[in-house]
């Protein structure tokens, strides 16, 4: 289990902090009052390329050592995943990317949904 002082700090990369697609230190430190979390002092502070590494590190592991608890509860999307797991799943897929992780590192996302012929999400892969 990690630490719980692993708290994903909102990225220069959101796109909900950039302003016309381009990175602004001002509206990441405006997104991040909003939501209470510290400020960055520097672009370094919010890099997108920590924050991928990060998230492709410690959200894999902790979303498979949770499967049993998640799986058991039901989706709030039934439309796009059959459980509170497979919604994660294909929200954490979403989010790396948006936050286009796969071209900042390199490297494929570390989950694969695996949906049914309706395309719901009805598990997934994890490596």
């Amino acid at each position: 289990m990690f630490p719980p002082t692993h708290v994903a700090l909102i990225p220069l990369n959101d796109p909900m902090a950039e302003v016309n697609g381009a990175p602004s230190l001002g509206k990441v430190n405006a997104y991040r009052r909003g939501v209470d979390q510290p400020q960055a002092a520097t672009m370094a502070d919010a890099s997108a390329t920590v924050y991928c590494t990060n998230f492709r590190a410690i959200h894999p592991t902790r979303l498979s050592e949770d499967k049993v608890y998640l799986a058991a509860r039901p989706s709030p999307s039934p439309d796009l995943a059959n459980s509170l797991f497979t919604f994660m799943v294909q929200r954490e897929n979403a989010a790396y990317v948006l936050l286009a992780c796969d071209s900042l590192l390199g490297q494929p996302d570390r989950i694969t949904p695996i949906t049914n012929a309706a395309g719901v999400v009805i598990d997934a892969i994890i490596k």
